[in-house]
């Protein structure tokens, strides 16, 4: 099962390697605010928490719009 990290409610964000209630809460304000993540780059620069080392674990288990989709 993937996550979409356009879509996932905090539960399921909570089933990603890393991820608690509080940095749930952080990408889904984060989102709310300032719209979809284009990567998983983004998702580490527009975060504060998620970081290098979640971003390799994330690989392969998240969903992303496609860049070249917009």
């Amino acid at each position: 099962h993937r996550v979409d990290l356009s879509a996932a409610g905090e539960a399921e964000l909570r089933l990603l390697p890393g991820v608690g209630p509080r940095l749930a809460g952080r990408i889904v304000a984060e989102r709310s605010a300032r719209g979809p993540f284009a990567s998983l780059e983004e998702v580490d620069r527009r975060v504060p928490g998620v970081g290098p080392a979640r971003v390799r674990w994330w690989r392969g288990r998240v969903e992303l719009p496609r860049e070249d989709a917009k």
